[in-house]
């Protein structure tokens, strides 16, 4: 039966126009208008033109190459975390406060972290990383591992606790188990998770700007900003590695789109259905721990800051701030949910509905 919202009317195409909005006034304008600026010369050609794209290309090596080391690392570390603390007992104060916790490091700026990684990472240190690859994988992990142990705890919750003791009773084993009741659970979100952090790292600007110290520490996202102002305006340059940047971002998540559709989606499980189950003190403090591990490299810079906590400018940057979070919130919001109207429209679902996937 056809939703009567759907059915017969043009909310669909509504949802489309939406999504897609968004979508092409974000990617494709901003590379569209660099094409037009550069004379429609975003391709090298002359005697330079196998220089340019043997440079291109080592930049999108490295880019790829930090991006990637820095995604396993984070889905390392942050995939165990999010386990753990999506077995705890989900009406307790300890799973919520963990939560928060691993929320934390996306509510600092992205500044202060790079400031943080170099006070930490510089020399004298016990991992004098600073200004090197090493320094931003090890700011990206520990930004990012907290983001992916979020939502695995999350989409861990939703495990049915019967079936884990059904599973168990007929002597299956913790990797049986693992392997057979919670990893459908929680694949859609390890694989959306582990594509965000993958285009996250991709697109990361201040830290590779900060923690890397220029070339030869440079990415795709910094060579556009080189290439448009330092020295001449390379606007073709600029154009080449946005292309390139866009290209192999949009990989990983046609391939989790793609396998996605296979996964079975993991159905909430009501609290009524789950037994509360008493945490282990102990192992419940070690999680505390690990989650506020993340947060260490700030301490410093924060204490540091207290005697000038207040005043008028900070005043006037908060308000600012509210101002372009909450503008940012709702267009995300409205941009979201039209593109939830549009995968459940019955008219475009096997249509154009993966275009906002």
């Amino acid at each position: 039966m056809k939703p009567r919202l759907l059915a017969g009317s043009l909310w669909p195409w509504f949802f489309l126009f939406i999504a897609t909005s968004y979508w092409i006034s974000l990617f494709v304008a901003p590379l569209i208008a660099l094409f037009l600026m550069s004379g429609g010369e975003i391709a090298p050609s002359g005697p330079s033109a196998h220089d340019l794209w043997s440079l291109d290309l080592s930049i999108a090596g490295w880019t790829v190459r930090q991006a990637g080391w820095s995604t396993f690392f984070s889905v390392l570390l942050g995939l165990p975390i999010g386990l753990a603390v999506g077995r705890l007992d989900p009406g307790g104060r300890s799973l919520r406060w963990m939560r928060v916790l691993l929320a934390l490091p996306w509510s600092v700026p992205t500044l202060i972290a790079a400031y943080a990684a170099v006070d930490w990472l510089g020399s004298g240190s016990i991992l004098p990383w600073a200004y090197s690859l090493q320094g931003v994988i090890t700011v990206h992990v520990f930004l990012n591992a907290p983001f992916v142990a979020l939502w695995i705890s999350q989409a861990r919750a939703t495990v049915d606790p019967g079936q884990l003791a059904i599973a168990a009773s007929l002597g299956a084993s913790r990797w049986v188990r693992l392997r057979w009741v919670v990893w459908p659970a929680i694949r859609n979100a390890a694989m959306s998770t582990t594509s965000q952090v993958f285009t996250l790292c991709m697109t990361s600007f201040a830290i590779v700007l900060l923690v890397g110290g220029g070339p030869p520490v440079e990415s795709l996202e910094t060579s556009v900003y080189s290439r448009i102002r330092m020295g001449g305006l390379d606007l073709s340059g600029a154009g080449r590695a946005a292309l390139l940047q866009f290209v192999i971002c949009i990989l990983p998540w046609a391939i989790a789109v793609r396998l996605g559709d296979r996964a079975a989606s993991a159905k909430p499980v009501s609290r009524t259905m789950i037994p509360r189950r008493k945490n282990n003190p102990i192992g419940t403090a070690i999680l505390f721990a690990i989650c506020t591990i993340p947060l260490l490299p700030y301490v410093r810079i924060f204490s540091q800051s207290l005697p000038t906590f207040w005043n008028d400018e900070i005043a006037q940057a908060l308000r600012v701030s509210l101002r372009l979070a909450a503008s940012s919130s709702l267009l995300a919001i409205l941009a979201g949910s039209a593109s939830i109207g549009l995968l459940k429209s019955w008219r475009l679902k096997r249509g154009l509905a993966w275009f906002v996937q």
